[in-house]
């Protein structure tokens, strides 16, 4: 089971609050990645690591572990998806 905490910290997946809850991050390009690890301190910047996964694992997981997903799928904005537009989502698939 996927858990929570502080960058750096050996956790499988990062939550980040929203005015919704918890919600999963999800990066889609580089720049976003490096934006947000230069919030972290050295020593924990070189203990994450990223992993590509598809649609279906990342909307597939979140329900079991946030209130949605976070994530920037045109430039630096952040959008969320909420549990229902993720469900959406899936059964789309």
């Amino acid at each position: 089971m996927p858990y929570f905490g502080v960058l750096g910290q050996g956790h499988n997946l990062i939550t980040l609050p929203s005015p919704r809850g918890q919600m999963l991050a999800a990066f889609t390009a580089a720049d976003a990645i490096d934006a947000f690890l230069a919030a972290g301190s050295e020593d924990n910047r070189a203990k994450v690591k990223f992993a590509v996964i598809d649609g279906s694992q990342l909307f597939g997981v979140v329900e079991q572990v946030a209130k949605g997903v976070l994530m920037n799928p045109m430039g630096p904005r952040t959008f969320g998806f909420e549990l229902d537009v993720c469900r959406d989502v899936m059964a789309a698939a």
